[in-house]
């Protein structure tokens, strides 16, 4: 409910460029609650995305001097989740 009202109330002020939703970064009470909040913000405009993809695009290229560990901590963020979080976030 949070994230949903506060996409939506971001989505309407008109001093807002994008409105972001990082879907494996919200949860709920209910996997249903999670996306369907997700699924509407999406249809009023926001931009779904992932966190990796966030982490990407903040180091906007491969000579960042740091991508090298960020991507080696990603990867095993990844073949960690694949075992432990649910299938919703796989």
């Amino acid at each position: 409910v949070c994230i949903l009202q506060t996409g939506l109330d971001l989505l309407a002020r008109d001093d807002i460029g994008s409105v972001h939703v990082v879907c494996d970064a919200v949860s709920s009470q209910r996997a249903y609650d999670r996306s369907t909040a997700i699924q509407r913000l999406v249809q009023a405009g926001a931009v779904p995305t992932t966190t990796e993809s966030v982490i990407f695009e903040l180091m906007e290229s491969a000579e960042y001097e740091h991508f090298k560990t960020v991507s080696s901590m990603i990867k095993v963020h990844n073949e960690e989740c694949v075992i432990k979080c649910p299938e919703d976030f796989v």
